[in-house]
């Protein structure tokens, strides 16, 4: 007679075990504060963070980066520290639009008023930080408005937060984490201009490049960040654009009257001169943007040899 054959129940495997783990942790991540707490906040008429983020992306659409992350620290009572470490991140849609969202506050780890901060990315999407304090906002505020970087949507200035000196030690590790994170995702809107003056370059083996043309000369260099034209660089004015710029260059015609009204641009003897250094994403829009016309990069800056960044590519490469 054949044997039966066992039944494996489900409660005797051991991912089971390991499945509820995940659900109970979760759990605890979705639900960090304690039932009073977050009763004290609804009383108030404020959200909690996921509720802000809930309420402002399209239903369903937010994807959470780092859901059960915590540090590791075990001293000052840290281990009680919650999942996200205080902090939400992660992507979502606002009318099928790709915003990038960060938030903190009640029922994580911070306190205080609530507030939104926006800033259009250089690939369309937008950075929305949602958090419980204004301090957050007020700091990254200016940084934004001095890096000059992106446009900001709403860039009237907020008034300075008061705040204990615990909770503003709590959103300045929310703001330094914040601003580290940013460049490895290829947000570079509160990177500040470069100190030096213009001539002196961070690395000394970045060669110094020229753009010249109808009178006008820009100088450059190339970087892992992007190609920086530097402050005092002349640009061809708006009054002598071809009208094609408009037509097929249309990101470049809106970019240099945005500089302008920015002060990023300033006139000057009938031209247009940088007030600063500024890092563009290519050779070939930097190259664009002082010319008013389309540029191949490669091939429009040059050294003091009169090698094109493209040769010098090519000689490198070997």
């Amino acid at each position: 007679t054949a044997t039966p054959t066992s039944v494996c129940r489900v409660s005797d495997n051991p991912m089971t075990a390991k499945i509820e783990d995940l659900r109970e942790r979760k759990e605890a991540a979705y639900n960090a504060g304690s039932p009073r707490s977050v009763e004290r906040q609804h009383e108030k008429g404020k959200m909690l963070a996921r509720e802000r983020i809930d309420y402002f992306l399209d239903p369903g659409s937010f994807q959470e980066l780092d859901l059960l992350a915590r540090h590791r620290a075990h001293a000052a009572g840290l281990e009680e520290r919650p999942y996200t470490d205080g902090v939400i991140t992660g992507w979502g849609t606002v009318e099928g639009r790709k915003v990038f969202d960060i938030g903190a506050g009640y029922s994580i780890a911070t306190k205080g008023e609530g507030s939104t901060f926006r800033i259009w990315c250089p690939d369309g999407s937008a950075l929305i930080i949602l958090p419980e304090s204004y301090h957050p906002a007020f700091e990254a505020m200016g940084e934004a408005l001095a890096a000059k970087r992106v446009p900001l949507e709403n860039s009237n200035y907020p008034a300075e937060p008061s705040l204990s000196e615990a909770d503003r030690a709590d959103m300045e590790v929310f703001l330094g984490n914040m601003l580290s994170m940013l460049p490895v995702l290829g947000i570079h809107a509160f990177e500040l201009p470069d100190s030096k003056p213009s001539g002196a370059r961070k690395d000394p083996s970045q060669i110094l490049l020229k753009c010249k043309v109808k009178g006008v000369t820009a100088s450059g260099y190339d970087t892992t960040q992007g190609f920086v034209v530097q402050a005092d660089s002349w640009v061809v004015p708006l009054s002598e654009e071809p009208p094609s710029l408009a037509i097929h260059v249309p990101s470049v015609h809106k970019m240099r009257r945005e500089f302008l009204a920015r002060s990023i641009l300033k006139e000057e003897q009938g031209h247009l001169v940088f007030t600063q250094d500024y890092t563009f994403s290519s050779p070939s829009l930097a190259a664009a943007f002082v010319l008013g016309r389309s540029a191949n990069g490669r091939t429009e800056w040059h050294d003091a040899t009169g090698k094109t960044l493209k040769e010098l590519q090519e000689s490198a490469a070997k």
